[in-house]
């Protein structure tokens, strides 16, 4: 038998010792939180990527995620990497933020959207 593991509830309740939530939790990607995301880099590799989560976004007709890379990237530390969607093969949660009420927006960024 697998060790022991923790699960969330849909509500939020904690589930010590690998006991089962009565519903499979609700994941969101929430703007702020910190991902490690593992995606196809061609059929043979993969290329990880750790940092902030900053919204969805669009290139032509195909969604994806946008990134900002965190310093174990190096020189690329603070740049954007978009990630299409479909070549994502594990995201692991690092950090997660709690969603915010959504307020009323003024001006809004073309660029992403959540």
């Amino acid at each position: 038998m697998p060790g022991s593991c923790s699960i969330y509830s849909v509500k939020g309740a904690f589930h010590p010792r690998g006991t089962t939530a009565t519903h499979d939790p609700e994941l969101t990607l929430t703007k702020g939180s910190k991902y490690r995301l593992e995606s196809l880099e061609s059929r043979d590799r993969t290329i990880v990527t750790h940092g902030e989560f900053l919204g969805f976004t669009m290139m032509g007709n195909i969604d994806g995620i946008a990134m900002r890379l965190d310093k174990s990237h190096e020189g690329m530390a603070g740049k954007v990497r978009i990630i299409p969607s479909h070549m994502i093969v594990s995201l692991d949660v690092i950090e997660a933020k709690k969603e915010e009420p959504e307020k009323e927006k003024k001006a809004t960024d073309p660029h992403f959207y959540q």
